[in-house]
Formats: C-alpha cells, structure tokens, sequence
C-alpha cells in the first residue's frame, strides 16, 4: 500500500489474530519500536482510544490497559527490537527464534527498509525478495513481508505498482493491495484487491478500519 494507508495496522491485526490461535510471530518492524507496535495491540485487544494528551485516562481506562497488558504478556509474540536492519540479521533472528521457540509466522515491515545486497534499490528489494522467498521455504513458514507501492493517480493500484522492483510479483504466493476508498472522523473503508493468488482465485474485500483503536472489522466481500 501507499504509505498512510493502513498496512502495518492490517499486519499487527493479523498478528494478533495469530497470537490468539497459539501460533508463534516473529515481528521484524523497521519504522517502529517493539514499545510501539506493543502499544498498538494493546489498544486494539482493549478498545482503549490512545490518548493524544498527557492525562487522557480515567481510572477505568487504566484498569481495562492493565487487565488486556497482563493477557497479552503471555501472547507468542516476538518483535526484533534493535536497529540493525541488514537482510542477514534479520534471518539470523528467524533461524535463532526458530531453534529456541519456534515459528508459525515472520512478519517484516517493510521490505524497502530491509538492508540487502545491490548497487541500487531495485538490486536491493530483488535480492531481499528473494532471500525472504528461500527463506519461508527452508522454515516452511508463511512470511508476511510488507511493501510499499510507487506513487499513483487517484485510481486502485496493481501489480504493476509494487515499488523498485518486479521480482516481489514474481516471488510472492499471495499479493493483496490496499487502498481507501472512503474515510470518515473515526473509522476508513479499505479495500483490500488479492491481486495474485498462486494456488486459488482472486478477489476483493472491504474492511472497515477503526483508525482510533488500530483495528479491523470482518470484510464485506466484493466478489
């Protein structure tokens, strides 16, 4: 998606959906901290509006944060908290994880940020691409890589947007593009396009984001 749109929202989203099945994420966020995207599931699990002052908590806010904070400690959840974002210490951290805990999804926000190989963006997002491809096949693991599009007129995107390079189409099992179709005070329309699915059909969705919270309602189905 363009940036602003809501897909590291959508992925903390599928994230938490996965913690509350028992599967282990491994979290590589390169714009956030773990402190942040921690912050945005937990107002997401509590329905607590993240205050934009200093004070903006009632005692029954604080009450609700620490009850879904103390539920949440358990979640298997690991986010790659430092600043090293070189391709080769992010498969480090999956391999590592994957020796001491196992893992059942890696997530990497976003794949333009990831430092890989290449005298140029498109070498680098081609080779990370790659590396990622190889490296779910060798875990034998779904990797979630987030990537953002080339800037576009006010019209959907396609595949064709998909910024720097032409291999993350070619890589990719699964590609969904986002993009907002209506917006709101509280709450956007986001239609989510599975623009290429290697093993079934394609297909568009609407979810409703709740911006306030960082959460999605089920979709509406487009066809």
């Amino acid at each position: 998606a363009r940036p602003g749109i809501g897909k590291s929202a959508l992925a903390l989203w599928f994230t938490l959906a996965t913690a509350e099945h028992g599967k282990k994420t491994a979290y590589v966020s390169l714009e956030m901290s773990a402190t942040e995207c921690g912050a945005r599931l937990l107002t997401a699990t509590s329905g607590q509006r993240r205050p934009y002052h200093k004070g903006g908590y009632s005692h029954e806010n604080i009450s609700k944060l620490h009850d879904t904070a103390s539920a949440m400690s358990s979640w298997p959840i690991r986010f790659k908290d430092d600043a090293e974002d070189s391709l080769d210490s992010i498969i480090a951290f999956v391999q590592r994880e994957s020796i001491e805990r196992g893992v059942d999804l890696l997530v990497v926000d976003y794949l333009q940020l990831v430092n890989a190989p290449g005298d140029n963006p498109y070498q680098c997002v081609s080779h990370a691409s790659r590396a990622f491809k190889k490296l779910s096949m060798q875990q034998d693991i779904p990797v979630l890589l987030l990537s953002q599009l080339r800037r576009i007129d006010d019209r959907p995107p396609a595949l064709s947007d998909l910024r720097d390079s032409g291999s993350i189409e070619q890589d990719a099992d699964v590609v969904l593009l986002l993009h907002r179709t209506e917006e709101s005070k509280d709450k956007d329309t986001i239609c989510v396009h599975l623009a290429k699915n290697r093993n079934g059909p394609g297909g568009k969705v609407n979810l409703t984001f709740e911006k306030a919270f960082g959460r999605f309602k089920l979709p509406e189905r487009l066809n």
